[in-house]
């Protein structure tokens, strides 16, 4: 029989609801091939599945032997460990596959992804770093680099710590250099300090991949001494890009500024529910709205999914 045969056909199968055939097809695959390393995945991704951690981790563990270089199999195997209860194992063992393997960058960028996921930019960052040294240009390590900069950066601003914000845009932007959120981030501290000509000059690089993002950074320009205007460029990006941040500042523009408008705040957080349902802030701002209305169950049910969803919003 055919390796790759059996493989299609036990996908084939598992598409199809036939779990238990699907199975088989993919265990004939590997006896006629060990090196066949898809089937190896999936059988693991089905073990999952079924919560059988140990064959889950065995079959990854082939996946990763056969094809070191797939990011899917370090982060199947982290996650077989985690429904075993031991994370942490999972993490050593990922980390022993970066210490086994000097020219693959891949486990320290998934470690570095799970340290993101989790809140921890900081220990991203020094997994990614090592990975870029590695395999400097390589697309999911570029990916993941792009966010662990971006995030490392937003939490020193939230911090007051500029320096280092700029520290870590700079070491993203030396790897890449065009990376729309980098930019992005890298514009929020030229407003903040006033740099108006530095945060144009990145609106104008970002015009023609990211208009979206160009018009929000072009609307922080002027948002303190003109609200109305930066409203009416926020409002147009949005239509062109909508995300949590610019919706944040539009709701913000509608009810406490000199542009206020309680009606256009109350319709607007319509299109916000519908492009951001789980958003705490507009969770949030709805309770408010249906408290104003004495609609307390609504009030009620708002603010008990805002606590699933993000329990620190409610103080």
């Amino acid at each position: 029989d055919n390796a790759g045969a059996l493989t299609l056909a036990g996908l084939t199968l598992l598409q199809n609801d036939q779990r238990e055939a699907g199975v088989a097809y993919l265990q004939k695959a590997v006896k006629v091939d060990e090196k066949n390393a898809s089937a190896w995945l999936w059988l693991a991704r089905v073990a999952l599945q079924d919560k059988d951690f140990e064959n889950a981790k065995t079959y990854f563990r082939h996946a990763i032997k056969i094809a070191p270089a797939g990011d899917n199999t370090y982060k199947g195997l982290i996650s077989a460990y985690e429904g075993a209860g031991e994370a942490d194992k999972g993490l050593a063992e990922v980390e022993s596959y970066e210490q086994s393997d000097p020219a693959n960058g891949i486990p320290m960028a998934v470690l570095a992804e799970f340290y993101l996921l989790n809140r921890k930019p900081e220990q991203a960052q020094e997994h990614i770093d090592e990975a870029l040294k590695r395999q400097p240009q390589h697309a999911y390590i570029d990916s993941v680099a792009i966010r662990t900069y971006t995030a490392v950066a937003k939490k020193a601003i939230d911090k007051g710590d500029v320096e280092s914000a700029r520290r870590a845009l700079s070491m993203g932007l030396s790897y890449s250099p065009n990376a729309v959120p980098l930019l992005a981030t890298l514009a929020d501290i030229e407003v903040m300090q006033g740099n108006v000509e530095a945060a144009l000059k990145i609106a104008t690089t970002l015009e023609p991949k990211a208009p979206g993002s160009a018009l929000e950074i072009r609307g922080d320009v002027v948002f303190q001494e003109e609200p109305a205007k930066a409203l009416s460029i926020y409002t147009t990006a949005w239509a062109i890009q909508p995300t949590a941040p610019l919706a944040h500042k539009i709701f913000y523009l509608l009810k406490r500024t000199d542009a206020a408008d309680e009606a256009k705040a109350e319709a607007f957080t319509r299109q916000w529910a519908a492009a951001f349902p789980s958003d705490p802030v507009l969770l949030f701002n709805q309770a408010v709205i249906a408290q104003s209305k004495n609609d307390t169950a609504a009030a009620k049910e708002l603010y008990e999914k805002l606590l699933k969803v993000a329990p620190t919003h409610v103080s």
